[in-house]
């Protein structure tokens, strides 16, 4: 064994360049250059034991991170399913509505339309301001028509066929708001 230390040494002190010893002196004796190998083979095993540890720890990390990230994926995908729900529950809605608006029409259209109001009748009222001048051909023509809940003019217009800027014009209307209860007067429609 004497032998192998006395050969390291001499290893060692002739290639310092081949050990790492770059810019320092050559080793005393063999026992120094285990001393020196065996210090440095311990920084580097701590070193590799940091180096894992830390390892360990980004493992653990990845891990948590791709877990939450696969949560985060499934609430996610149960906000998309409820968005398209209530996308549907929506357009059904208006389906709805719609349905409602044209029965509400209908209605309006097949409800007996009371006897035509007469220029005259309508300035007896009070309330009504008198109508537009007739027309050249004669008196103009009107029914009176009391509104209910959910009625507008578009509807109005619709059902007795004439415009909503007529109905606004003939009752001297600033906008399209009306009001339940609010007696219109819608113009009959010219036969031509």
């Amino acid at each position: 064994m004497s032998r192998l230390f006395v050969i390291m040494g001499v290893v060692f002190s002739l290639c310092p360049v081949l050990y790492g010893q770059q810019g320092r002196k050559p080793f005393s004796t063999p026992q120094d250059a285990v001393r020196y190998y065996e210090e440095l083979v311990g920084n580097l095993t701590r070193q590799v034991k940091s180096m894992q540890d830390e390892n360990a720890i980004f493992v653990e990390e990845t891990t948590k991170l791709k877990s939450r990230v696969a949560r985060l994926e499934q609430e996610n995908d149960a906000v998309r399913k409820e968005l398209a729900a209530l996308r549907q529950q929506i357009a059904a809605d208006a389906e709805v509505r719609k349905d409602q608006l044209n029965r509400l029409a209908d209605r309006l259209g097949t409800m007996s339309a009371p006897p035509p109001v007469h220029q005259e009748k309508r300035q007896k009222k009070g309330k009504t301001p008198p109508p537009p001048p007739p027309a050249e051909d004669g008196e103009e023509e009107f029914l009176e028509h009391t509104v209910e809940a959910g009625t507008t003019l578009h509807a109005l217009a619709k059902v007795y066929g004439v415009s909503v800027k007529e109905i606004i014009r003939a009752n001297k209307l600033s906008g399209s708001r009306i009001y339940v209860g609010q007696k219109l007067l819608i113009p009959i429609p010219k036969k031509r």
